[in-house]
């Protein structure tokens, strides 16, 4: 679930548009440490999160931070969940390869 999550974070991210503001229910049944999320990309992950938030003229305080990172990955998980093309980890690479 981390690796696609951090797909979903990247996918997010490639927007132009900052990710419209939700209530994003804390009561998941999956929760995630920052280190299980990013995995050896983890201060990649958070320099691009921090980037963008500062690219969006949000700020930098850690709790933004935090609340952005959870935007980014929830709308990016919309997006690969309502996208009918994807129906295995080929066609996420696929994906992936056409939007180098």
């Amino acid at each position: 679930m981390n690796v696609l999550a951090r797909w979903a974070l990247c996918t997010s991210l490639a927007e132009a548009i900052p990710p419209p503001p939700a209530k994003i229910p804390a009561d998941s049944n999956l929760e995630m440490t920052w280190d299980v999320f990013g995995g050896r990309y983890a201060d990649i992950l958070l320099a691009l999160v921090k980037q963008r938030c500062f690219e969006d003229g949000l700020g930098d305080d850690d709790e933004l931070i935090g609340q952005q990172l959870r935007l980014h990955v929830h709308r990016g998980l919309s997006y690969l969940a309502g996208d009918r093309k994807l129906r295995s980890i080929a066609d996420l690479i696929h994906r992936a390869d056409r939007a180098a």
